[in-house]
């Protein structure tokens, strides 16, 4: 490690790439990579990396988009194929069915104010719909019109 002007910076080396990232209920980074895993950077920065509960990419291709940390202390992830993912520290994960499809748009996740997560996905390039997903796996989706 080396320390710049204040700043500790340690380097890691990284097979892939992060493609959403947040701060875990444990202190950790946590993050999406280009290679269909979950990553994870501890406060001592040690990594590690978990499967995907969505399987493997087709061809390379990234089946995750969107990444949040719930009021629950869990890990909520969106997947291209149609699910979102529940994930604990200890990382296990639970997977919702959500639509067929999410056509393969970039899927945002949130947290709101009502404690649950929110979500926009594609439904085809001229329709998107906005989900909300309970900590429960509770889930209502709202058609945009648009």
């Amino acid at each position: 490690m080396a320390d710049v002007s204040g700043i500790t910076t340690t380097p890691l080396s990284f097979p892939t790439f992060a493609v959403e990232a947040t701060v875990g209920p444990d202190g950790s980074v946590w993050m999406l990579t280009s290679s269909g895993k979950l990553g994870k950077i501890a406060p001592g920065g040690a990594y590690t990396e978990l499967p995907l509960p969505f399987g493997q990419p087709q061809g390379g291709a990234i089946i995750a988009s969107g990444l949040a940390t719930g009021i629950d202390g869990n890990l909520w992830i969106t997947g291209l194929n149609g699910h979102i993912a529940r994930v604990t520290p200890n990382g296990t994960a639970t997977d919702f069915p959500i639509a067929a499809s999410f056509n393969g748009g970039d899927v945002s996740i949130v947290n709101g104010a009502d404690d649950a997560l929110w979500f926009l996905y594609p439904r085809s390039p001229a329709t998107v719909k906005l989900g909300r997903i309970d900590i429960y796996g509770s889930v209502t989706t709202y058609d945009l019109g648009f």
